[in-house]
């Protein structure tokens, strides 16, 4: 029934070409990186993983993100604006209503002198990582394995997963899991070598 009525708002939008409706942002990341991308519209299950189909864009800076779901609450505006999503749509006022804020919304992030900050990727060289163990929890991860998943396949209690998969993250300049998953998957895409200098081989500060 939501993809329903998302296809619906969706496909009567206005000056737009190629209009997807997906269930993943496994099938996103597929469809994201051919193209300039004007606006990515999700729903409230996906709120974490717009900073990692930013990352896709080809332009992520010219990429509105939009969050539409029916009656916002506060947590919801909270979360969007943690997530570098620009605006928040209810749908529960109607398809014609959400089609023309959206429309709307277009048009003022359209008019901004500066749209949304490119984000930078980490100065550091790739994922940096300490042991193969590392290497392949981020494997993991980037495949959408949770960290009880990981555990079970590594031979480690929970925690010791939670604990590998901050260092990681802090370690990496990566903010949250989807990023790291999407550096990692950049790097293969490209053909290059997503580690970084494993701890054994950096330098001592």
């Amino acid at each position: 029934m939501i993809r329903e009525a998302l296809e619906g708002i969706v496909a009567k939008l206005p000056n737009t070409g190629k209009r997807i409706v997906v269930d993943t942002p496994c099938a996103a990341r597929k469809l994201l990186r051919p193209q300039h991308v004007d606006a990515l519209i999700v729903g409230r299950e996906f709120i974490e993983d717009v900073p990692g189909l930013l990352e896709f864009c080809p332009d992520p800076s010219m990429t509105m993100a939009v969050l539409l779901v029916r009656n916002p609450s506060a947590a919801d505006h909270a979360r969007a604006r943690s997530n570098d999503i620009d605006y928040v749509v209810d749908s529960s006022t109607g398809a014609s209503t959400a089609i023309a804020a959206i429309t709307r919304k277009f048009s003022e992030f359209s008019r901004r002198s500066h749209r949304r900050p490119t984000v930078s990727e980490p100065q550091l060289p790739g994922i940096w990582v300490g042991d193969k163990t590392d290497i392949e929890i981020v494997e993991m991860i980037a495949a959408g394995y949770s960290d009880r998943d990981i555990a079970d396949a590594v031979c480690l209690n929970h925690q010791t997963v939670r604990n590998h998969v901050s260092r990681i993250l802090c370690e990496s300049g990566a903010r949250n899991r989807t990023h790291l998953a999407s550096m990692y998957l950049k790097s293969v895409c490209a053909g290059s070598d997503p580690f970084g200098p494993s701890a054994d081989s950096r330098p001592n500060n």
